[in-house]
């Protein structure tokens, strides 16, 4: 299985650059929804070498980048449940923590990134995430080996602290993540666009490729890594802190030369319409930028975008928290992950053809969300039928892995409508708030997993997670009803 997945990962990742995609789908726009004025007085399209070769780096640092983030993000609840081996409380104090702070944050940080060079932002992106990576790695092992008790439910005071600052730099590190994130897919790519007139959904569509290969790649390497390198459990979590160490410290320097290759190459990344917006006090800039993003038609849309983020069923930390409980090892949870993004490529590679035939991006987007609701319908039934059995877990892994196709789809839906309908100079503020609604409803996750943090109540979980996501098929609905005239 292991040199499959590899294999397939691998395959997947170089056709996404090198495989031509042909068209983006309808150019039709959204009704009344603002389109994107050409702020930047961008140079004439560049057909250099030096200008071709930029999307070829950019690739190579997103893969970088990506495989970093998933490696991390499966790896904190597998190491989490390795401590805390009876409860799924610490991994939800983790991600409520996490996203309550990243929810605070991101509209400051976009706000500031519209003011600031491209490069400045994203190098600053690339230091933090590796950094906060070691800290909290390092935190974490001091935690476990602190513990004299790790199914004991009173905390000694140094625990408590200990926990407390891996919270934190966990949330350091996905708001670094975050900016890095926002600042590739929502700018650079159409700034790099224009230059090099190519279609936004032809690069969309390969970096979301790259990010998905990753999800298959990063818990597939870490998961059989971390079950085949050790046998007890101390054992195998010192062993996984080592190599997240390693990774992080090799990364910085590749991950800093590829984005400058790519700044240097297109001379229209230095320049840039920086917003007027004075950044002093956090909290007005806080303010003005839920101001602005409310104000902007695209919000109703992100909104329920966000909505599909209330959910357990996501392959994320509840879930592999979860599956980990019924006794699945960390090879399969990681092949499983694999697996769907496997879909999620597919579904990325449908996209363009979908949207063609319906000749409407607002029509298509419409099918993907309803499309994806129906796929996890069957997991809530599972769960009415059967309970927290075995039969329920399958049906689970199942649907959540088919549904991955649709909601990636549904999602480069949503990255296009960005990409078109925000200035340049408000691409960092309206990114940042849409980034914390998507987090505002992991918040709310956290909490659902907190106020059930038994396993066994993991069905509760299960039906708030299909109420979520009928609320996001519906509010999209609306959202196009309003603003997608034909």
């Amino acid at each position: 299985y292991s040199f499959c997945t590899l294999l397939i990962s691998s395959i997947l990742l170089i056709m996404s650059t090198i495989v031509p995609i042909n068209g983006g789908g309808s150019q039709k726009r959204y009704g009344t929804a603002p389109q994107a004025p050409t702020d930047t007085k961008y140079e004439e399209v560049d057909h250099t070498e030096k200008a071709r070769e930029a999307p070829l780096y950019l690739y190579i640092s997103h893969f970088v980048s990506t495989f970093d983030d998933r490696l991390w993000q499966f790896a904190v609840p597998v190491m989490l449940m390795d401590v805390w081996k009876e409860t799924l409380f610490p991994a939800a104090a983790v991600t409520f923590s996490t996203n309550i702070l990243t929810c605070l944050v991101m509209p400051y940080v976009g706000a500031w990134s519209d003011t600031h060079d491209r490069l400045k932002v994203l190098s600053l992106s690339i230091f933090g995430e590796s950094m906060c990576i070691i800290i909290a790695a390092l935190l974490l092992y001091l935690v476990a080996a602190v513990s004299e008790d790790p199914n004991y439910p009173v905390w000694t005071t140094t625990e408590i602290i200990l926990f407390t600052l891996l919270c934190l730099a966990n949330a350091a590190t996905e708001i670094s993540m975050r900016v890095g994130q926002q600042s590739l897919e929502k700018d650079w790519v159409v700034v790099i666009a224009r230059i090099l007139d190519e279609p936004t959904s032809e690069m969309n569509r390969n970096m979301r490729t790259i990010d998905l290969g990753c999800k298959l790649l990063g818990p597939a390497c870490f998961g059989l890594f971390v079950q085949f390198s050790a046998e007890s459990p101390l054992e195998k979590l010192s062993n996984a802190l080592v190599l997240l160490v390693v990774w992080n410290i090799i990364v910085i320097p590749l991950e800093y030369f590829t984005v400058s290759r790519v700044y240097h190459s297109i001379p229209a990344l230095g320049t840039k319409n920086k917003s007027a917006r004075p950044i002093t006090n956090p909290v007005s800039v806080l303010i003005e930028g839920w101001n602005a993003y409310w104000e902007h038609p695209v919000s109703k849309a992100s909104i329920s975008y966000g909505f599909l983020w209330f959910t357990v069923l996501d392959n994320g930390v509840l879930m592999t928290s979860y599956l980990k409980w019924l006794g699945v090892a960390e090879g399969p949870l990681g092949i499983s992950r694999g697996v769907g993004a496997i879909f999620g490529i597919i579904g990325t590679w449908m996209h363009p053809s979908i949207v063609r035939r319906v000749e409407n991006d607002g029509t298509a987007g419409l099918m993907f969300v309803w499309g994806f609701w129906l796929l996890l319908v069957p997991v809530g039934v599972s769960f009415l039928l059967f309970g927290g059995s075995t039969t329920s877990a399958i049906t689970m892994i199942a649907s959540v892995t088919v549904s991955r196709a649709l909601l990636w789809c549904f999602d480069l839906t949503i990255q296009k409508l960005l990409q078109d309908t925000v200035e340049e100079s408000e691409r960092g503020v309206i990114n940042g708030v849409h980034t914390a609604v998507t987090q505002l409803m992991l918040v709310c996750v956290s909490i659902a997993g907190m106020f059930f943090p038994k396993p066994a109540d993991f069905g509760n979980l299960v039906a708030i997670s299909l109420l979520s996501v009928l609320l996001s098929a519906v509010g999209y609905t609306r959202w196009f009803a309003k603003y997608d005239h034909h």
